[in-house]
This record gives structure tokens, C-alpha cells and sequence, in this order.
């Protein structure tokens, strides 16, 4: 009986940090819910940019959904501003992403205009892809 009180505490406490929890991430949460565009003449040329509206639990439900699971935060954050790129232009293509992925608000622009901006694009490139 002595016991009862303080397992009645720690369940108490538990059941609280759990509620709270769920308060910053909702468990529906989701994989992605994210809008990704790509416009492979930049923002200068005539084509329209291409749009893939992605709505994804799971990354089983699609290849876009099993890019985006693929997709860190640090795939999503610029180049440091004190990084020495090489100075090499891969194309005037622009891409983004914009929304939710795993809960966290993601607004990330990717371009090709050096060697670091290359290279987050390829390490994009498996969601880029499936924008068509």
C-alpha cells in the first residue's frame, strides 16, 4: 500500500510530459506536407516552374514520399556564408521546398550557381526528380 501513492505520482507525471509532447509535435503529424517547385531556366526564362504538392505519412507510399523521408534538416539549410565555394556554374535552374516535413516548417530555396549550391542540389536531386 505504501507504494500506490508514488506509482500514482510517476504515472501522473508521465501522463503530463507525454500531453505535452504531443502538443509541440501532433502525432498526425506526418511525414511531409510540402509543396516542392522546379524551374529549370531560373527565374529569367519563359517556362513556368514544374509543382509536386506532396502529402505523405509514410515513406512507403510513393517514391516522392521515400525522397522526402531521405530529406534531413541539414540538407535544407544554405551554405554557411563563411564557406570558400568553388566557382562554378552548373545551370540557371531554382528549385524549393516549402511546408511541413516531419512536423517541422520547412522553406528552403536551391539553386546552381556554385560549387556548394551544386552540391545541395545533388543531394536533393532524388526529390528534385520527382517533380514533373
Amino acid at each position: 500500500m505504501r507504494f500506490l501513492p508514488l506509482a500514482l505520482i510517476c504515472a501522473a507525471t508521465l501522463a503530463a510530459c507525454g500531453s505535452e509532447g504531443a502538443a509541440v509535435r501532433p502525432a498526425n503529424a506526418g511525414l511531409a506536407d510540402i509543396v516542392v517547385r522546379v524551374d529549370d531556366d531560373g527565374a529569367k526564362g519563359p517556362d513556368a516552374a514544374r509543382q509536386l504538392t506532396l502529402k505523405c505519412d509514410t515513406p512507403t507510399q510513393s517514391k516522392a514520399c521515400g525522397a522526402a523521408a531521405g530529406v534531413s534538416q541539414s540538407d535544407l539549410a544554405p551554405p554557411p556564408g563563411d564557406r570558400a565555394c568553388t566557382q562554378i556554374y552548373g545551370g540557371p535552374q531554382t528549385a524549393s521546398i516549402s511546408g511541413t516535413l516531419r512536423g517541422d516548417h520547412v522553406d528552403a530555396s536551391f539553386k546552381r550557381t556554385d560549387g556548394c549550391e551544386i552540391t545541395r542540389w545533388e543531394h536533393m536531386q532524388p526529390l528534385l526528380s520527382e517533380v514533373r
